[in-house]
């Protein structure tokens, strides 16, 4: 058993008082998450074979182990589910004072961790990454100039740091993190930080605390209308919109896809290559066989969403203004 599981048990021994503890966000705990939030099923057997170490000599030995960790695993799955307050921690640099602001500036905070959950990969799906999306709130430590001299002589010359973050789930999605390298889809948590703990690097000491500027309700996500379809959205295959059979129906009316000849009037467009070049080309192409798949598995109409894929590429969809 892992020391998250272990952890996670002895919470669960404290009694009532662990709901409303603040679990630590592992690649584990986001992936229940993650499911809990998609409304998709958690590959949970397939979880509790992967963060065990041991060798089965056959079926029958698999599956008594699993009878026998489900009952024990599903208490901290429910656990996960109902807690409202995760932490995770981010590591930063503490940049040059800056005497106009009063501030110093918190550097190299990526505000997205990416973790490779046990059980999680494979066909359930590409890896996770967990998405602070107020994370630029927490770039700035505002302190008096007396203050920030006696914090550089405790520091000692060592400006590493860690933000130890209090998060909340907001929502999950898929998206393409891979930027100009090519195409990384991942599981995307998104989580909204209230307040964060600046730590030594080294040990537990605090240096200071910060308090998130947008509170929780700032960013819940507000649904697409039925009939907005967009080059943006177009681009995003793995857009929640997507799950609908409403508007995967209205992207079909929207092009007009059931009529061939406007189909094909459609498809004479300006070459994909010449356009955007060969790199961005293969990527514009992959996310459409995306669009198109997940029409076809939820509308089941081969004929129609594989159509998808001729549309012709716009230049917002190539991320050209």
């Amino acid at each position: 058993m892992n020391l998250f599981r272990l952890f996670l048990l002895s919470c669960l021994l404290a009694g009532p008082a662990f709901a409303e503890s603040e679990m630590p966000l592992t690649g584990e705990s986001a992936a229940i998450l993650y499911f809990q939030l998609a409304e998709e099923p958690l590959p949970l057997r397939s979880m509790i074979l992967a963060s065990s170490s041991s060798r089965f000599e056959n079926e029958f030995d698999r599956r008594a182990f699993l009878d026998e960790q489900l009952s024990p695993y599903s208490l901290i799955v429910h656990a996960v589910e109902q807690n409202d307050r995760f932490t995770t921690n981010v590591s930063a640099r503490i940049g040059e004072y800056d005497f106009a602001a009063n501030a110093f500036p918190l550097e190299g905070i990526h505000e997205s961790t990416y973790y490779s959950p046990r059980g999680t990969r494979g066909i359930y799906g590409p890896a996770l990454a967990v998405h602070i999306v107020n994370s630029g709130e927490f770039r700035q430590l505002e302190m008096a100039p007396d203050a920030a001299r006696a914090l550089l002589e405790r520091l000692g010359g060592d400006k590493r740091v860690v933000l130890r973050f209090v998060v909340r789930p907001l929502s999950s999605e898929q998206r393409d993190f891979g930027g100009g390298q090519g195409l990384t889809v991942y599981r995307a948590l998104n989580v909204h930080a209230g307040s964060a703990v600046i730590r030594l690097r080294e040990g537990n000491t605090e240096l200071a605390r910060l308090q998130a500027g947008s509170a929780f309700e700032d960013h819940d996500p507000e649904p697409r209308s039925l009939t907005e379809i967009d080059d943006r959205l177009i681009a995003d295959p793995w857009a929640r919109a997507w799950s609908s059979r409403e508007h995967l129906e209205a992207l079909v009316a929207h092009y007009d896809l059931e009529n061939w000849t406007a189909f094909e009037r459609m498809q004479v467009a300006s070459p994909c290559v010449s356009d955007f070049g060969y790199t961005q080309c293969q990527r514009l192409i992959e996310r459409r066989r995306q669009l198109a798949l997940r029409c076809t598995n939820v509308l089941d109409e081969d004929r129609l969403c594989w159509r998808i894929q001729g549309l012709p590429y716009t230049p917002a969809e190539g991320g050209r203004p």
